[in-house]
């Protein structure tokens, strides 16, 4: 539920954001930034995803925005917001 959460708050402040340019919270519900943002896009997603990138690359993959954040026992999650060419596009791949 809390990754649902914060998931969902995350994808909150990317849509609100710059294309260019996002913005994602410095901490929220306990977790914090532990690595700087990361922005693949076209090929450079095989840096990513090895031997996975194609299928996106052929379903329209634009960019992915890649947040890590830790909490204070030092869990970590990493957070991938992806842009896809259209919703039709993202249905495909995603489902």
């Amino acid at each position: 539920m809390r990754t649902a959460l914060l998931c969902s708050l995350l994808l909150s402040s990317m849509l609100t954001a710059q294309h260019s340019s996002p913005t994602l919270p410095d901490s929220i519900g306990g977790w914090t930034r532990s690595d700087p943002v990361t922005i693949y896009s076209g090929t450079d997603l095989f840096k990513l995803i090895d031997g996975g990138a194609d299928i996106f690359l052929e379903y329209g993959f634009k960019k992915v925005v890649v947040q890590r954040y830790s909490d204070r026992n030092e869990n970590s999650i990493d957070i991938e917001i992806y842009e896809m060419e259209d919703s039709s596009s993202a249905y495909g791949i995603f489902s």
